[in-house]
């Protein structure tokens, strides 16, 4: 069923520790994510973040630790993208945001998360990554805030990241985490999420058994929950396929797992809204036919998401 797309744009890479995934909005829309959308039928419109708050400015209360670096730009962009992603989902629309960094989604979730538009229904949320994003400001190392963001959308993370413009955080029960290997995957994440029991499946556990018990268990969580956000972070993806990310992934879901996955998510019709994230254009390589390996997956990904 076609659809409105609001292609949201969030060009910031303050969150992370190398930079080079702000640039990733500007190439995925340079590889024809656009139009490729158009072509499968979809209404598309396309704005950034920043070109918004030229429009609208938002004031960001100052926040100081000594924990996590950028800490104000960062939670700038979150604020700016949560009221992107709500007006578009409060007219119906898709959102599909566009990063830039991991640590921007809580604004994208959060607004997904805002009582005016769900009225008492749930929301489930499908995280693919290499990582489990689940420091809060206490056990992070690096000090990064794209190692947080799960954290902050179960209501863990750092106060200065939960869901803005009067979201609320997401029940544990109603999150699954697919794709995380063995690399930066830290005892104290898999702590938390084991604690508020969320569901997980590692790239083990999809090598070992595919993607069928994902599916099943997807299917379970659509039978309690009304819309379903699904955030997608190109690192979980074999680096074959996805070079152009910050950390290839010498592991990974392979092509045809992603899209075998795409297809499971899309196939309930509970989809209301997407994010694609921490392309890094830079660390990109290309196929023989000229086409750019990581937006081209990217797009791929968003065309299944949303049939």
């Amino acid at each position: 069923m076609p659809k409105h797309i609001d292609v949201i744009g969030a060009p910031i890479d303050a969150g992370g520790g190398r930079s080079g995934a702000a640039e990733g909005p500007g190439a995925l829309i340079a590889g024809g994510i656009l139009s490729r959308l158009e072509a499968a039928g979809h209404t598309v419109c396309h704005r950034d973040i920043f070109e918004a708050s030229r429009d609208a400015p938002l004031s960001v209360k100052p926040v100081k630790t000594r924990r996590t670096a950028n800490v104000n730009e960062v939670a700038e962009a979150i604020a700016l993208l949560a009221a992107q992603t709500f007006a578009s989902l409060r007219t119906g629309h898709t959102p599909l945001v566009l990063g830039g960094d991991h640590s921007v989604v809580v604004g994208s979730i959060g607004a997904a998360l805002h009582p005016d538009l769900l009225s008492g229904k749930e929301l489930g949320l499908i995280w693919i990554d290499a990582h489990y994003d689940a420091h809060t400001g206490k056990t992070t190392s690096s000090g990064n805030a794209n190692g947080m963001p799960l954290a902050s959308i179960l209501g863990r993370g750092l106060r200065a990241f939960r869901t803005p413009i009067g979201g609320r955080k997401i029940h544990p029960s109603n999150v699954i985490h697919i794709g995380a290997g063995k690399k930066d995957c830290e005892p104290e994440e898999i702590t938390l999420l084991d604690r508020m029991k969320v569901r997980r499946f590692t790239e083990a556990d999809i090598l070992a058994t595919g993607m069928i018990p994902v599916g099943e268990a997807y299917a379970e969580l659509c039978g309690r929950v009304d819309a379903i956000w699904v955030s997608f972070d190109l690192d979980a993806v074999n680096h074959y396929w996805a070079p152009g990310v910050a950390y290839p992934n010498q592991g990974g879901l392979s092509y045809q797992s992603l899209m075998q996955l795409a297809t499971f998510l899309a196939s309930k019709g509970k989809i209301i809204g997407a994010d694609i994230v921490e392309h890094t254009p830079r660390l990109e390589k290309w196929d023989a036919l000229g086409r750019p390996l990581t937006a081209t997956l990217a797009t791929e990904f968003a065309i299944r998401l949303f049939e």
